[in-house]
């Protein structure tokens, strides 16, 4: 999907918000999603005016967290897993 020119901060958020949905329900890797992300970002920063800025910062570290609880997630050991 595009960035739409007369809303693109609107059209990244709703991207961003299916990345981060596709990565948590495990239909995309951990760099899929930053490889995504990035994209999506690239796409933006032509349209990106200064008042926006305080929103993609909150966007990105919200999305950041939840993506990094999902990679603990998936990291940690299953307890009462059995290692050789």
């Amino acid at each position: 999907m595009a960035l739409r020119p007369s809303d693109p901060m609107g059209t990244y958020v709703r991207m961003a918000d299916g990345l981060v949905t596709s990565f948590l329900q495990q239909h995309m890797s951990f760099p899929e999603y930053i490889a995504a992300t990035d994209a999506a970002f690239y796409q933006l920063i032509p349209g990106l005016s200064g008042e926006s800025l305080p929103r993609l910062r909150a966007l990105m570290l919200a999305n950041h967290d939840m993506v990094m609880q999902e990679m603990a997630r998936r990291t940690s050991p299953v307890v009462g897993e059995i290692s050789c």
